[in-house]
């Protein structure tokens, strides 16, 4: 009697009822829209199946019509970031070395590091003293202006035990 309830069939309803109750009910089901997707196509809960297709047809048209010009295929994506990121690498490890914080040697560990986890090597650049201060002796420097007599340098000379006269004849001053 459940069952006849839940068809809405009579209470005497012969097993012959119940049959094509059952057909009735499978053959609607493939014409049913759940009523989340009505809502999201704009459409009434009792818009029948053939509008519900053409609205959906009418959707895919102007996807094909209108190509998304910003779309970016995943390798493509994934290799400017791959790119984006060691730029950003590059420059911290540049950047780090000027300021004296690594020295040259400690390059290669440098990038690794910067890549594998940025934010680590930024906090390790934040609590590491000045190691040299290596702008000063960049190739490029040295090549524009020869070696400089400054008061920076008269100190390595001093700590080197370097006559002013030896430093000068071997650097063309």
């Amino acid at each position: 009697n459940r069952l006849k309830d839940k068809l809405g069939l009579e209470r005497g309803s012969d097993e012959l009822a119940i049959q094509r109750r059952l057909e009735q009910l499978l053959s609607m089901s493939d014409k049913f829209v759940s009523p989340e997707i009505l809502d999201l196509l704009g459409l009434k809960s009792e818009a029948p199946v053939d509008e519900v297709r053409r609205v959906v047809e009418q959707l895919k048209q102007s996807a094909d019509l209108q190509p998304n010009k910003d779309y970016v295929p995943r390798e493509d994506y994934l290799a400017l970031k791959w790119e984006l990121e060691l730029e950003r690498r590059n420059k911290i490890v540049d950047k780090a070395l000027l300021t004296g914080k690594i020295t040259p040697a400690q390059r290669l560990w440098a990038e690794e590091y910067a890549l594998a986890d940025p934010e680590g090597f930024d906090n390790f650049l934040s609590s590491s003293p000045r190691i040299l201060p290596l702008s000063r002796f960049s190739s490029e420097a040295v090549n524009k202006r020869g070696a400089v007599l400054d008061e920076f340098q008269r100190q390595v000379n001093q700590l080197l035990d370097l006559d002013e006269s030896v430093f000068k004849k071997y650097n063309q001053l």
